[in-house]
C-alpha cells in the first residue's frame, strides 16, 4: 500500500488490491480514517479516534481530493 500523501504527520495510503468506490486510508499514530473520494467525499469509517477527529482529517484531505482520485485510478490501472 503506497503512501501517496503526508499531512500533519498522517499517512494517506491507497491499498493496491482494494475495491471501488475510490477511497483512501489515512493513518495516524494509533488511528485510521477511511474516506470515500467518489462519487462525493464522505467519511466511510474510523477507528481508535473520535468522530470529531475523523471529520478534521477529512477537512485536511479535502483539498487534495482530485489528485488522490487520479492516483487511485493510476494505482488500479483505471486511468
Amino acid at each position: 500500500m503506497p503512501t501517496v500523501l503526508r499531512i500533519n504527520n498522517w499517512l494517506v495510503m491507497i491499498f493496491l488490491n482494494d475495491h471501488p468506490p475510490i477511497h483512501v486510508h489515512v493513518f495516524g499514530a494509533e488511528w485510521e480514517v477511511e474516506l470515500w473520494l467518489e462519487p462525493e467525499m464522505a467519511l466511510k469509517d474510523y477507528s481508535n479516534c473520535s468522530e470529531r477527529h475523523a471529520w478534521k482529517v477529512m477537512r485536511a484531505v479535502a483539498p487534495h481530493r482530485q489528485a488522490l482520485i487520479g492516483k487511485w485510478k493510476e494505482v488500479h490501472d483505471h486511468a
